[in-house]
C-alpha cells in the first residue's frame, strides 16, 4: 500500500467503515433539514434500531471487502457509500416516495 494511511487490522478497518456509514446516516438527516413536515418516525426504536444496522452493516461491508488491510480514506469511502447504495436499491425497488418528500413515513424512510 502506498500514500494515505494504511490500516492493518480487521478491527481499525470495520472502525472506519463504521464511521463512514454513521457520516451517511448524518448527511441524510442533514438533507431532511428542509422538509417542511419532519419525519414522524425519528423518536420511534424501530427508526434507530434500522439506523444502527445501516451503519453496522456498513462497518461489516468495509471488512468483508478489505480484511485487515486497507487505505483508511479508501475504507472511509466504502463505509459512507454502504448505507447510500442500500437506500438507493430500495427506493428504486419500491418505486415510491423518498424519505424526503413532504409525505413521508417510516417505510419511505427504508426507502432513502
Amino acid at each position: 500500500m502506498t500514500g494515505g494511511v494504511a490500516l492493518t487490522s480487521a478491527l481499525g478497518v470495520f472502525l472506519v467503515g463504521l464511521f463512514g456509514g454513521a457520516v451517511a446516516e448524518l448527511v441524510h438527516w442533514y438533507g431532511l433539514r428542509t422538509n417542511p413536515r419532519f419525519p414522524e418516525y425519528w423518536g420511534s426504536i424501530k427508526y434507530w434500531t434500522i439506523t444502527l444496522a445501516m451503519i453496522l452493516v456498513a462497518g461489516i461491508f468495509t471488512w468483508l471487502n478489505f480484511g485487515s488491510q486497507a487505505q483508511a480514506l479508501t475504507a472511509f469511502q466504502i463505509g459512507l457509500l454502504t448505507p447510500l447504495i442500500l437506500q438507493k436499491a430500495i427506493a428504486s425497488a419500491a418505486g415510491g416516495e423518498t424519505a424526503r418528500s413532504p409525505r413521508a413515513n417510516f417505510t419511505d424512510f427504508l426507502r432513502g
